[in-house]
């Protein structure tokens, strides 16, 4: 068996009940997120694209995994994981 790496995109909506001051809540909030992502160990590269006025991120996260894994459940548990790690919440 020999691992793989394998691609995954996500477009996300990042909404709250309070807004979000533009730049001074949901940055650090999408920094986190993103840090904690480079320190998983499934990670490999991390390309995020963030619009702060509509609160849509653009997400595209390198995992490396089996050819035998379920390497699309690897990748959304693993941001789903970061998300919760930064106080968020991950729904889909």
């Amino acid at each position: 068996m020999s691992n793989d790496l394998w691609r995954v995109e996500g477009d996300f909506r990042v909404s709250r009940r309070i807004p979000w001051e533009t730049d001074d809540t949901l940055r650090p909030h999408i920094d986190q997120v993103v840090d904690t992502l480079r320190a998983a160990e499934a990670s490999v590269e991390i390309e995020v694209d963030a619009d702060l006025e509509s609160a849509r991120v653009l997400l595209s996260l390198t995992v490396v995994g089996d050819r035998e894994e379920d390497r699309d459940a690897i990748a959304r548990e693993t941001i789903a994981r970061a998300i919760r790690e930064c106080g968020g919440r991950h729904e889909g």
